[in-house]
């Protein structure tokens, strides 16, 4: 089975329905194993606490509960190893580097839209595969 990891830019498309949701959704809703680690989960709360409120904000993120994504709540220190270099070697922001390792340690593709943080990693790092939604 074919698997992949949402960045928080790939499920706020599919959540406001901007450009690229339909790819999101064709993940989602197909026969992939599908993951968000908490901290990127953490990154889509915090933006929609900011634009919606935090009413809006808790229930949508009730219902992304309910999609079929797996959320990795592990931080264990393989984990830990594996998202430090990346994110000592590509200078990214730590929730980016959790994607990478989350895509990294599942053998998944990552589904973003983020080149400007990606764009690097992708010519530099062979074994990560990125499935970009735009």
């Amino acid at each position: 089975m074919k698997k992949y990891v949402l960045d928080a830019c790939a499920l706020l498309a599919f959540l406001k329905k901007e450009d690229g949701c339909d790819v999101v959704k064709d993940i989602i809703s197909g026969n992939y194993e599908v993951f968000l680690h908490s901290v990127n989960f953490l990154e889509v709360y915090y933006k929609l606490l900011r634009e919606l409120g935090k009413e809006k904000s808790d229930l949508i993120c009730e219902e992304i509960l309910k999609l079929p994504i797996k959320i990795i709540y592990s931080t264990d220190l393989l984990f830990m190893k594996t998202a430090g270099y990346f994110k000592a070697n590509y200078r990214m922001s730590l929730g980016d580097s959790f994607v990478l390792a989350t895509a990294k340690l599942n053998s998944a593709s990552i589904a973003t839209s983020d080149r400007h943080e990606f764009g690097a990693v992708e010519n530099k790092e062979p074994n990560l595969i990125f499935h970009w939604i735009r």
